[in-house]
């Protein structure tokens, strides 16, 4: 790869990364795109119109009207869901990643977890991650970061393992990416002490 296509994707992944959290208009902007909030109703696909429903706030009160818009191309991006497959516990137990809001919650919830870890007699913590696409791989590298941040402002008799499981059920991590860059992306996980489970 050459050097100006490998600084054009460092430029893309410094860019995704600094957007992340950022409202939707402001990410158009930036971004050269023009962004409408609605909630889709109806699509003719064979007038090519799209069918938004109206929108309201939290107490009734109408904000936008229902509206169409008119398209040459349609891209259907819904996202991803999680899905706990009526697994015992999961709903319980388990912290979802889907949007921003849920990752800070979940960042509340492993400070939590590493202060009561650092004072509780086992001293260990065990994190197990479900999936191993590019989410579920960086995560370990950042619970790490936040653990050695946690130590630098405790004791040292307040010291804590933390051990974390990543289980994928396809036949290996990252499996959107070359099997090269997988293999890679795994040799430096364990190399951190990461355990690999899959499939699952």
């Amino acid at each position: 790869m050459d050097q100006s296509r490998q600084a054009r994707r460092r430029s893309f992944r410094n860019t995704c990364s600094r957007q992340e959290g950022l409202d939707d208009l402001v990410l158009a902007r930036r971004n050269h795109f023009k962004f409408v909030r609605g909630e889709l109703e109806g699509l003719g696909h064979d007038a090519r119109r799209l069918h938004l429903a109206e929108t309201r706030d939290a107490w009734g009160g109408l904000l936008i009207e229902a509206r169409s818009l008119d398209f040459e191309r349609l891209v259907l991006a819904t996202g991803a869901g999680s899905h706990l497959f009526d697994r015992p516990g999961a709903a319980e137990h388990a912290c979802l990643l889907e949007d921003v809001a849920d990752a800070e919650a979940f960042h509340r919830r492993l400070a939590a977890l590493f202060l009561s870890s650092a004072y509780d007699g086992r001293r260990l913590l065990r994190i197990a991650i479900v999936g191993a696409g590019r989410p579920g791989s960086n995560s370990p590298q950042s619970f790490s970061r936040d653990m050695r941040s946690c130590r630098r402002r405790s004791t040292r008799r307040n010291g804590f393992t933390l051990g974390v499981t990543v289980a994928e059920a396809a036949p290996r991590i990252l499996g959107g990416l070359p099997e090269t860059g997988a293999d890679k992306a795994g040799q430096a996980l364990r190399a951190r002490g990461v355990r690999t489970l899959g499939p699952i």
